[in-house]
């Protein structure tokens, strides 16, 4: 008796429902947004209001994806694309459906649905006929005859479904590819400056002094109020996104400081391990500069990259030393976009230089990862390009690619890395560009002219992750580093790479 108890018991607490984190799916859509979009996308208005309706999709499978309701009791669903098709002939209650493999399922069931009802009706057809049969043989015979063909018909349809749904339900449940809406308003990006357009927030109170787990469990409560825009959310601190449901973003804008005003993560303790320390600094650009790549598999092959590993065992592997930084710019003039006037550079001692065990240590244990913090740079169209044709105005100041130094001893020219920022620009992306500046007959990982690093974004601050990978290294050594000529940037966009070192003569100037 005490088994059957514990048992029950155990049987009961599995049974009883348990309150859940559901996953927010791209395909999922709160009613109101999906039909307002609908609406919105029908520019000749070729749909009715019913159409528009209609094409807000509940069922078993969006159930299972959404749940039935959000936090603040709406509903959710999938939305159609499209119309829904409909059908001149009722099928039951039924005539419309969101794909041919809806209405051929649904004939289907209707198909065993007939077969069962003349089953039946045979069966009572051959019951009137044995029972005014009067005895003859004939008729009895013919009677069971039909008694048996309505139950075997009846038996092999039956069957026939269920063992078609055993083996596989797709083969009775006809699910033919669907396409769907992305939902991007629930796409919330891990930085809410990175959401476009711009979109209303709700703060989650105190959540910079939170743990992770800490976070995750606020974010279960989705709020019911966003009162402040995604342009306004402050470093450090976690946001709901509105209409993103429990997806949370986090804010790096420093408006509220006057001197301070590029957000920053991370920092380091005396160990070198990374914390998140988040924070308000001068600056409007920081990279954060780690190899990655199958390193170990090219050292026998690769002399460069030996070399440049046996170097930085026990030292630093970006040159922090002796070459500083540059900052080359990119300005657009009359005739498009060309080399600005003069590349700048920076004093090392002018950058906050963060070190922490990261992904160059799996390489070799001693390599630490860098975030360089630089001080803010002029955005003045005058500190970067030529005046124009006009001799009056300067031409507009673009953006700027940085350039710097691997250290690499036995060689006299250190192999420079050049570093743009990847697209789509307008998101102001942490990826950047990185490689060497290569003319049409060399192979490696080149730069573009329009992957510099935009004024726009240098405007609210960049923050980009420098993965210095194998193939990276090997285009660097190869083209700027082992005694090679150095390629420097193209004067223009039209133009190769300048293929000398610093005395350039007029000739490889062109």
């Amino acid at each position: 008796m005490k088994r059957f108890f514990l048992f029950a018991f155990l049987l009961g607490t599995l049974l009883i429902p348990q309150p859940s984190h559901a996953i927010t799916d791209t395909r999922c859509w709160i009613k109101e947004q999906c039909l307002a979009q609908r609406a919105d996308e029908d520019t000749f208005h070729s749909m009715t209001q019913q159409e528009i309706d209609e094409g807000f999709v509940t069922s078993t499978e969006t159930r299972a994806a959404c749940g039935e309701k959000d936090a603040l009791k709406r509903d959710l669903g999938f939305c159609l694309p499209a119309t829904v098709a409909k059908t001149k002939t009722t099928f039951g209650s039924q005539n419309v459906f969101t794909d041919i493999g809806k209405f051929i399922g649904l004939i289907y069931r209707y198909g065993i649905i007939t077969a069962g009802v003349l089953a039946i009706l045979m069966i009572i057809i051959a019951g009137f006929i044995w029972t005014t049969s009067g005895g003859n043989a004939e008729r009895i015979g013919s009677a069971k005859k039909k008694i048996a063909g309505a139950l075997m018909g009846l038996l092999l349809a039956v069957l026939s479904y269920s063992l078609l749904n055993i083996i596989n339900p797709a083969l009775v449940n006809i699910r033919l590819p669907q396409v769907w809406k992305i939902n991007t308003q629930g796409i919330a990006p891990p930085y809410c400056d990175q959401i476009s357009p711009p979109k209303n927030l709700s703060e989650i109170a105190d959540s910079i002094n939170m743990t992770q787990a800490q976070r995750d469990e606020a974010s279960k409560h989705v709020p019911e109020k966003y009162t402040v825009t995604s342009t306004e959310a402050i470093c450090g601190f976690s946001y709901f996104v509105e209409g993103a449901n429990d997806l949370l973003c986090t804010g790096r804008t420093c408006s509220n400081q006057t001197k301070n005003t590029m957000c920053v993560q991370y920092d380091a303790d005396t160990n070198h391990n990374k914390k998140i320390e988040w924070r308000c600094v001068d600056s409007n650009l920081v990279l954060s500069v780690k190899l990655t790549g199958l390193w170990t598999l090219i050292l026998s092959t690769f002399d460069g990259v030996k070399k440049f590993l046996e170097t930085v065992e026990n030292h630093d592997w970006v040159d922090i030393e002796n070459d500083n930084p540059e900052f080359w710019p990119v300005c657009e003039g009359a005739n498009g976009l060309y080399r600005g006037k003069e590349n700048k550079n920076t004093s090392w001692n002018a950058v906050e230089i963060i070190k922490t065990k990261g992904t160059s240590a799996g390489i070799n244990p001693t390599l630490l990862d860098y975030d360089f913090i630089f001080p803010k740079l002029s955005l003045a169209d005058q500190d970067w390009c030529n005046k124009g044709n006009d001799q009056q105005s300067y031409d507009r100041f673009k953006g700027i690619f940085v350039m710097i130094e691997l250290k690499e001893s036995g060689d006299l020219t250190d192999p420079d890395l050049w570093i743009g920022q990847a697209e789509p620009k307008e998101s102001n992306p942490t990826e950047a560009v990185v490689g060497s500046w290569l003319r049409p007959d060399e192979i490696g990982t080149g730069m573009a002219f329009t992957d510099y690093i935009p004024k726009e974004n240098l405007e609210k601050g960049v923050t980009l992750n420098v993965n210095v990978s194998d193939k990276v290294f090997q285009t660097i050594e190869q083209y700027t580093g082992s005694n090679t000529s150095r390629n420097r940037m193209p004067i223009n966009i039209a133009a190769e790479p300048i293929k000398c070192k610093t005395d350039c003569t007029d000739g490889e100037k062109k």
